[in-house]
């Protein structure tokens, strides 16, 4: 899933610099450009105060402050008057006057330039946007989405949330310049839902062959079949991967990491369930003799019915799985592992049953 070392990762320096060069020029400070037109109008009344003196301008020109205030407004519309660079020279005149015919043509850009990019920021925005390259684009509104875009954040990558899942949605997040789309649905009650919006980023033509396409799976009863099945139809640009699997595969890794007879596993969902089938994978390889997992929480005898499904019998064999209502009454543990549904039923398990501060 990580971007850095793909085929794509140099093209993350021109997103980049693009991103900078908008964010730059929409960020000019406009109070430069304020100090700029001021100096340059001051620069000019003053300029021309000194040029009025002089009996030739009077005579020509007129010499009031009507006068020299119009010409001095005439040098930001690049229109320097009675001293444009036809009627005089550069010599012959005060460097007041010098410095501001000079420098207010500049001003005047500058301000239109700006106000340019405020009037058309969205449109520049979006127009960037849709034809950058070599970013990510999120899709999806689920704590799965939100922890991808943190990680590839944290790797100086580019992201971009598509407003939905439609396709003007996800040409307009950029699509086909994008290294790499993940698809963060919720798919509990619609286990094709992320997969439907796969075959629509696969039907929008792309501008990079490595274009990479990672599906979230976050049924709990179909994302291990769906992985499964995917292990034997690999695609090197396209991926499922499910979140929680990777976080309770981490967990267990790291719980077994010293060799350990006996486990508490309190808590509920789908990331208690997953810990569990991780725990016995993960001891079986790494550790012989055997090993016991006790369970306790909501729908603890279910979990170990789904978990005994999923393992192959060679791990059923040497690991025993039980469920129990009250842990204190269960022999002290070498660890103890709380999965709540979210993190304050974890903190209220923890809390609550002293006997996990033990392991």
């Amino acid at each position: 899933m990580k971007l850095r070392n793909s085929p794509g990762a140099t093209q993350l320096k021109r997103t980049r610099r693009l991103s900078w060069a908008h964010g730059w020029l929409r960020e000019v400070p406009r109070i430069l450009v304020t100090a700029l037109f001021l100096s340059c109008l001051a620069l000019g009344l003053w300029g021309f105060h000194i040029l009025s003196r002089t009996p030739q301008f009077s005579d020509d020109w007129g010499g009031s402050w009507p006068n020299i205030i119009y010409f001095t407004i005439q040098l930001f519309l690049g229109d320097s008057g009675p001293v444009s660079f036809g009627e005089a020279q550069m010599s012959d005149l005060p460097w007041q006057l010098n410095v501001a015919r000079l420098l207010a043509p500049a001003a005047t850009v500058m301000g239109a330039l700006i106000a340019f990019l405020v009037i058309f920021d969205e449109h520049i925005k979006r127009t960037l946007t849709k034809n950058q390259r070599g970013h990510a684009v999120i899709v999806g509104d689920t704590l799965e989405a939100e922890v991808i875009t943190e990680a590839l954040k944290a790797e100086r990558i580019a992201t971009v949330k598509a407003e939905s899942d439609s396709q003007t949605d996800l040409i307009a997040a950029g699509a086909r310049g994008a290294a790499a789309v993940y698809i963060c649905n919720d798919d509990s009650d619609d286990p094709g839902a992320n997969l439907r919006v796969a075959a629509t980023v696969k039907a929008i033509p792309k501008r990079r062959a490595d274009r990479t396409i990672a599906v979230a799976l976050l049924n709990p009863a179909l994302a291990p079949a769906l992985l499964a099945r995917h292990l034997t139809q690999t695609d090197p640009y396209f991926d499922l991967f499910s979140v929680t699997n990777l976080a309770a595969s981490r967990l267990a890794a790291k719980a077994v990491n010293t060799e350990v007879r006996r486990i508490w596993l309190l808590g509920s969902g789908r990331l208690r369930d997953e810990v569990l089938y991780e725990l016995a994978q993960e001891w079986s390889v790494k550790h012989k003799g055997t090993c016991e997992i006790i369970v306790s929480g909501a729908e603890s005898d279910a979990a170990i019915d789904r978990a005994l499904a999923r393992l192959p019998k060679v791990v059923s064999d040497r690991v025993s799985l039980k469920a129990i209502e009250d842990i204190s009454k269960a022999e002290a543990a070498d660890i103890c592992i709380v999965c709540g549904k979210d993190d304050a039923e974890t903190l209220g398990i923890v809390l609550s049953t002293p006997e996990t501060w033990q392991g």
